[in-house]
Parts: C-alpha cells; sequence; structure tokens
C-alpha cells in the first residue's frame, strides 16, 4: 500500500485540531509534521514488532576475508543497502542440489570476544557471524575465515524503517500501517504545540500498535536436529546427526 507523507501528517494535524480541512498548511507546519514523522520511524527501528519484513540479502563469502563492511556509502560496501539494527538470522547456501541451507550462530559482542579466541583461524564453513556496530558503517565478522570460494550467506537482518525525503513522497507499505503512523504522530505532534491529543487518539494510537504487534510477532524457532538448541549452527548439526 502507498502512504503519502502529505496524506499522514495533514491527519495527524487535523487530529489534534491544528488544521482544518478547507484550511492550507503553511510550511513551516508541513516542515515540522514531517521531521515528527521521520523521528517516529527512527524511533521504530527499535522495535521488533512493528518491524514487519525481514528480507534475505545474499553475500558471496571471499576465501581469505574475515570481515565484510554494510552500509551505505561511496565507494560500496560489501554489502549494499542501509545498515541494520541487528542481524536476526544467518543461513550459509553450502549450493549443491538440492540447496542446502546451514544455520549460522549469530554472536553478541561479548560472545565474540569471549568464545572466540583463534580469530583468524581458518576452515571450509562457517560457523559464526557477529555484526560489530561501528559508524558509519557496520562491520560484519564471520569465523572460521573461509578457505574455499563458492559457499554463500544468506543475511536476515532487522533493517531500519525507511524515512520520508520530502511532502509529497509515497513509500510501500503493509495494510494497517496508514492509521498507525496518522495516530501515533497526532500524539508525538501535539507537545511541540503546547497540546495534548485526546483521550481517543491516544487509545486509537495505541491499539493500532497493538494490532500490528500481533501480526508481526515471531513464535518459535526451529531447532535443525531433535534435542539440540535452535542456535546450533548447520555444521554442528550435520555432524551431529551423522554421529546418531
Amino acid at each position: 500500500m502507498l502512504i503519502y507523507a502529505r496524506h499522514v501528517c495533514t491527519t495527524a494535524l487535523r487530529l489534534n485540531g491544528l488544521a482544518a480541512a478547507e484550511q492550507p498548511i503553511d510550511a513551516d507546519m508541513a516542515q515540522r509534521a514531517l521531521e515528527a514523522l521521520n523521528s517516529l520511524l527512527d524511533a521504530w527501528s527499535t522495535d521488533t514488532l512493528l518491524a514487519w519484513t525481514r528480507p534475505k540479502i545474499p553475500l558471496q563469502l571471499i576465501p581469505g576475508q574475515q570481515v565484510y563492511t554494510w552500509g551505505l556509502t561511496t565507494p560500496p560496501c560489501d554489502i549494499g543497502g542501509a545498515a541494520p539494527v541487528r542481524l536476526d538470522l544467518c543461513l550459509l547456501d553450502i549450493g549443491g542440489e538440492p540447496v542446502q541451507d546451514w544455520q549460522v550462530t549469530v554472536l553478541d559482542q561479548t560472545q565474540f570476544e569471549t568464545y572466540v579466541w583463534l580469530k583468524t583461524m581458518q576452515s571450509t564453513y562457517v560457523e559464526y557471524v557477529y555484526l560489530e556496530d561501528t559508524v558509519p558503517v557496520k562491520r560484519l565478522h564471520v569465523w572460521p575465515i573461509p578457505q574455499y570460494p563458492g559457499y554463500t550467506l544468506q543475511l536476515l537482518p532487522w533493517p531500519p524503517q525507511p524515512q520520508y525525503t520530502h511532502w509529497d513522497e509515497g513509500l510501500e507499505w503493509p495494510n494497517g500501517y496508514q492509521r498507525l503512523f496518522a495516530y501515533n504522530l497526532a500524539c508525538d505532534l501535539a507537545p511541540e504545540y503546547g497540546l495534548e491529543a485526546s483521550p481517543t487518539v491516544q487509545r486509537i494510537a495505541e491499539q493500532t500498535k497493538r494490532d500490528l504487534a500481533v501480526v508481526n510477532a515471531r513464535v518459535g524457532r526451529l531447532s535443525l536436529v531433535p534435542g539440540q538448541p535452535a542456535r546450533t549452527s548447520g555444521w554442528a548439526a550435520f555432524q551431529a546427526g551423522r554421529a546418531r
């Protein structure tokens, strides 16, 4: 569904009684509403229950390379697109027929620094990845360092919410987000004018978040081998399966 910044901002202003249907919105009010909308979207980038998609991004592994940059820069990073909030899931595609995707364990900083002792170790398959939270781009560490070509990581990140660059821009969103934006923006925008959104607007704003949280919630995780935890990597699962 194409949602325009103009429509969301205009609705939010009218919900607070700051604009009438027949009254044009001046440039200053429009700019303040647009900035508030983008601020709201930025804040929601940290709310997993409002993140509606997990894109699957392929990364061709290069033998001997341990660190890959991720972000929007010139020259391009190893992984294009906006750097994610975090990395939710990673799979190792080893090719073959049928295609095999093995789960790779995603580590946080403490786990990477504590458990990966020999960081320069090389092997056939990647077992762990760690997304380092640097700026302006993030750095994806893989371990062990792959020795051979032909393997691909399938990255499923938690992406940031997109931003509106101007008043008349339209962005694609799933059903239900237009009402979410308008009523929550009304609540965020009201204090800038010394107001408080009405109880009805506040109630609807909270209800829209609850409704989408139910749709976006992820329940349960897949364990590759019965009896093993879900974070077990594909290679470890394969080895354990052979041992059985």
